[in-house]
């Protein structure tokens, strides 16, 4: 199943499940600016989702969407300086957390929506944490082979 189905159909299920958040009727008898900004409220947030997805190595996460910036590349998670994917959504899932080092900091493991490089990995891999743009990816759990 692709990537971008995936998040389709996550999208859809939270839809008919009435899935919203805290932040959803603050802007409701608002001004407009106050709307404005309960939307870039919304969106900047990390939301668990009820999905799940396996990787290629057996190993199953929960999705979790966060913003992130568009045409970021994924590296490989071994701490290779490798470039293994690119992603172009901006509401990505990611199913954990790995610390990248000092220049990288946090490494958030997706699927790209291109895989680079021809190798086993086929686009999974670490978005540095420079390019997530939701507040809260904290609530991202760290990978548990650290």
């Amino acid at each position: 199943m692709s990537r971008r189905l995936i998040s389709g159909l996550v999208g859809i299920a939270a839809l008919a499940a009435g899935v919203t958040t805290s932040a959803g009727a603050a802007g409701a008898t608002g001004t407009a600016d106050d709307a404005a900004t309960t939307k870039a409220a919304i969106t900047a947030s990390c939301v668990k989702s009820n999905a799940y997805i396996t990787d290629p190595w057996q190993s199953t996460y929960r999705l979790i969407y966060c913003d992130n910036v568009s045409g970021v590349f994924l590296f490989h998670p071994s701490g290779k300086n490798e470039v293994v994917g690119r992603l172009y959504s901006t509401r990505s899932w990611f199913g954990c957390k790995k610390y990248m080092g000092a220049v990288k900091g946090w490494g958030y493991y997706t699927w790209g929506d291109v895989a680079l490089g021809g190798g086993p990995q086929n686009g999974w891999g670490l978005m540095p944490s420079g390019a997530m743009r939701s507040g809260n990816p904290h609530i991202v759990p760290t990978c548990a082979n650290g």
